[in-house]
């Protein structure tokens, strides 16, 4: 991408972000908003991973970071709501827009499990919110535990999995440095929003810390221009106690990524 072609994308993603900031309704017709679907769409363009342009963004990470999580919030609980209420509770969650999208992430990261940990019998989601898409589709294979310290967020994963009729979910309202079920588990998915970019290190050494030995960490991470929707997580993240096994990426049409660690 050449300097005057970056800065025409810079300006188209000034303008989305610009529209994106004075959203008042998060959620529309069971959808994100149309402003941040665009900010979504830029993010999904392999033309726009261009380091000028990624550098030149990177002081709106913040902002943007924040206020697509908001959305993202706003969603889960927006379709929680709708689900628990359903007369086929099963049916209205695959209505849920983006599920095939968690899909296809789960389903790569269900290789790098079978590929590192084959014996995994359960996974310990660290960061789940109200309407963890990524745990029921795990429950089909693996005892699950949804870890959040928002009460309110694991209350509604509770109505939510017993409409849905699961039983193998636990639950634990606890923050990271708390929790003391970790060493419990075979493998540990770190969501892409836990913690902020300053907080994410620390947060992995804290896992890493009281993960049992032959346990994996998954850590979903965003490079690149994804980051104006997630904080990344980098190489200098990776904490002391940790073995890194490699990055794989998550999904075949964004960068989104997952980082393989194992305790030291």
């Amino acid at each position: 991408m050449n300097n005057s072609s970056s800065c025409l994308q810079i300006a188209h993603c000034l303008s989305t972000i610009s529209s994106m900031l004075s959203i008042t309704d998060l959620v529309t017709n069971d959808a994100v908003h149309p402003d941040i679907q665009s900010l979504i769409d830029i993010t999904r363009d392999p033309a726009n991973n261009d380091p000028f342009l990624i550098s030149a963004l990177s002081p709106f990470f913040p902002y943007t970071q924040s206020i697509y999580m908001q959305n993202e919030s706003a969603l889960e609980s927006h379709w929680a709501e709708k689900i628990i209420h359903s007369e086929n509770p099963k049916k209205t969650l695959y209505d849920f827009p983006y599920i095939d999208k968690y899909q296809q992430i789960c389903d790569n990261e269900e290789n790098i499990i079978q590929i590192y940990a084959p014996e995994a019998k359960n996974i310990l989601i660290v960061g789940s919110g109200p309407c963890p898409i990524t745990a029921l589709l795990y429950s089909e294979k693996y005892t699950i535990t949804l870890l959040n310290r928002d009460e309110s967020a694991l209350n509604t994963s509770k109505d939510l999995n017993k409409a849905l009729q699961k039983t193998n979910m636990r639950y634990c309202l606890s923050d990271i440095k708390e929790a003391s079920n970790i060493s419990d588990h075979d493998v540990i998915l770190f969501g892409v929003s836990v913690g902020n970019a300053e907080q994410k290190k620390e947060l992995l050494e804290e896992i890493c810390k009281n993960m049992k030995p032959d346990s994996i960490l998954l850590a979903r991470t965003s490079p690149g221009l994804r980051q104006l929707l997630y904080p990344s997580i980098t190489e200098s993240d990776i904490p002391y106690n940790a073995i890194y096994i490699g990055t794989h990426r998550s999904h075949p049409r964004t960068t989104s990524a997952c980082i393989v660690l194992k305790k030291v």
